[in-house]
């Protein structure tokens, strides 16, 4: 194996990146308001998992002598393919969203997307049906003379789950490049030694 600690710190790094993006992934989960989380949410935490588990994988190849072989190797591409689409699928959902922006554009494109929004359902607001998001503008009250609705500030919680979003995928993209550094010493030390 090459330099055990080289390979210590690498898997050490790469197992925080994975507890990152699997905290994240159960954050955004768990605030989920209207129906089921988004399964690029849901698999941004399978992703965080088997990379937790990769990693543990791949700090026991440091004392055990079958890991550090193709299938060592074969683990860590796996796993480099799991953050890979992860990571690539968020971000494409994400899309040009400015998480940071407070203009109404970029706060309506941030409400419209299913990965921050929280979820979007009906329900019963004096006496008629709207459809509603879980993050937004929320509803303030109604005026019965001219029959329009008052608007609040838009909600916070689209920039936080934005930015959580946007970090998730970083993680899993900073992972990929953690992966790719094992896999290369791994396969040098293969390729001299074997």
């Amino acid at each position: 194996m090459p330099s055990k600690l080289i390979n210590i710190a690498l898997r050490g790094a790469e197992a925080v990146f994975a507890s990152v993006v699997l905290a994240l992934s159960i954050t955004l989960i768990k605030g989920q308001v209207y129906g089921t989380s988004p399964s690029a949410t849901n698999y941004s935490a399978f992703v965080g998992g088997i990379t937790l588990l990769g990693a543990l994988v791949g700090l026991a190849s440091t004392w055990i002598e079958l890991l550090q072989s193709i299938l060592g190797i074969g683990i860590d591409v796996a796993v480099l393919l799991f953050n890979l689409a992860g990571g690539i699928a968020v971000a494409v959902k994400i899309g040009s969203i400015n998480c940071s922006s407070g203009s109404d554009a970029q706060r309506s494109r941030m409400f419209n997307n299913a990965l921050i929004n929280g979820g979007c359902g009906r329900t019963k607001l004096y006496g008629q049906d709207y459809d509603v998001c879980a993050y937004g503008r929320p509803v303030l009250g109604f005026d019965s003379k001219t029959g329009e609705f008052s608007l609040g500030d838009w909600d916070s919680h689209l920039n936080s789950r934005c930015k959580e979003n946007q970090a998730e995928a970083a993680f899993m993209l900073i992972n990929v490049i953690l992966l790719l550094a094992t896999i290369t010493m791994a396969w040098l030390f293969i390729k001299k030694y074997r």
